[in-house]
This record gives structure tokens, sequence and C-alpha cells, in this order.
């Protein structure tokens, strides 16, 4: 399967996934206001932080509520609109991801959109509510914030599919994969201040939390077309890694009765 036919495959199960949220419109709502709610109560720890002081190393309320809005959307599109790869171990390991095999399209695409997540539609738009309230940017830096919350989703999900696609290999993987990816959640809605090198290192690479939220709100505090270059290519990259684990695992992959045997 080559990279151009995922991606129209993507194209077309976006345009499914979206349509789904058509459906049981009451619960739809229901979640999407709970989430948001939950994570304006979370965010409400950093008012508390920053009536007690003026700012941390330069960055001020404005900032970590555009940071903290910006890793929300970031996961809530991932989830919404690719929710697949949370569930992608899952289907491994109990056989439901032979059906995405039976069918003549990439099985990446496939796997990567056969879910769709109500509650993280509540995260996706927790972002841009933010950003009014709390940020006061203007509509370039709005639409900006906006695109660079689609190029961080699909880090995360190029990430979390690296992650889930160790149950190729591994058994018991998602739930060690919900921990990494909690990990990532945790450190994308926070600042990377006064962290050593090395642990700035890390969260660029293996755990790429800093290229989904820190780098582009550095980049909105200070435009710089080399910030840009260097998060579009950490996508790239991402991406890259992401499909080429996935079709390793996948040209060893037995079946469900291969998982179960340890075949």
């Amino acid at each position: 399967m080559d990279f151009w036919h995922d991606a129209r495959v993507f194209c077309y199960q976006i345009g499914i996934s979206l349509r789904r949220m058509r459906y049981n419109r009451g619960s739809l709502v229901a979640s999407t206001l709970g989430m948001i709610a939950n994570n304006l109560l979370f965010f409400s720890v950093w008012y508390i932080i920053f009536n007690l002081v003026d700012n941390l190393r330069g960055w001020e309320f404005h900032d970590i509520a555009m940071m903290y809005g910006l890793g929300a959307s970031c996961y809530g599109i991932a989830g919404s609109v690719f929710g697949g790869w949370r569930n992608l171990a899952a289907d491994i390991e109990s056989g439901r991801f032979d059906a995405f095999l039976a069918r003549p399209v990439s099985p990446l695409a496939l796997s990567i959109t056969s879910h769709f997540q109500p509650s993280c539609l509540g995260d996706a738009l927790t972002g841009p509510i933010f950003w009014l309230l709390f940020c006061q940017v203007t509509i370039a830096q709005f639409f900006g914030l906006c695109a660079l919350a689609w190029v961080g989703a699909l880090i995360c999900v190029s990430f979390g599919l690296v992650v889930f696609s160790m149950a190729f290999w591994v058994r018991g993987m998602r739930n060690i994969g919900e921990i990494i990816m909690y990990w990532l959640i945790q450190f994308m809605t926070m600042p990377l201040h006064g962290m050593p090198t090395w642990a700035k290192v890390i969260f660029f690479t293996v755990l790429p939390a800093g290229l989904v939220t820190y780098l582009p709100i550095e980049m909105v505090r200070n435009p710089s077309p080399d910030k840009l270059a260097f998060i579009l290519l950490g996508a790239a990259g991402a991406l890259l890694i992401a499909r080429t684990v996935f079709y390793a695992g996948l040209r060893q992959y037995k079946g469900v009765s291969g998982i179960r045997t340890g075949v």
C-alpha cells in the first residue's frame, strides 16, 4: 500500500467520521459539554497558581491557557476523527483487526478511523473556547492555532499508532499503551521551563509532547519560520515512523490465533 493510497482512504474515512456526529445528538451534546466542563475544572488549578505568581519563567496566564487549549484540541481531534488508534491493540488481540484485512483498501486507514469517541469532541472544542476566553488572540493567531491543532493531532495519532502497534509483537499492550499515552497527555499541558536539556530532548523525540504544544506556543509568542519548519518536519517524521512500524507489524501478523498461541 503506498502513502497516497493511505491518504485517500483517510480522507474518505474522515468524511464518514464527521457524518457519524449527526447520530445520537443528545448523547453527543451531553458528552461534549461534560468534557468542556471537565477541562475548565482541571484548568482552574492554573488560575489559582497565577493568583500567587505573575509568570512562570516568562510565560503568563494566557500562554498557559493557550497551551492547555492546544493540547486538549490536539487530543480531541485525534480521538474524534482518528479514534481507532486507541483501540488498535484491543482489535489485534481480540481478532477484530482481521476484518480490516478482508477489505481491498488500506488496513492502516481503516483501523485508525474505525472508532469515533464522542467525548473527544469536547476536547477538540476546548482549544477555541480557551483561546477566545483567556488569550485575546488575533484572528490570524486563532486560525494559526486551529491549524497547529491538526498538526499536533497527527503527531498524537502517530505516537499512539507506534505504541499500540507493539501489540503485533507483545501481548497486553492495551493497558501499557494507555499508561504511556497518559504520560504524553500530561506533558502536553505542562510548560517545559526549567527542565534539564536531556529531559527536553526526550519531550521532543521519544515522548513528543514538546512538538505538540510547547514549540507551537513558542512560535505563536515569537513567530519564526524555523520553528514552523521544525514542527512540520517533526509531524512528517512521526507519520513516516508510525506507518513503518505499523506495516512492519502487519507483515508478521498471523491473525488472532497467532496472537493467542504466541506463534
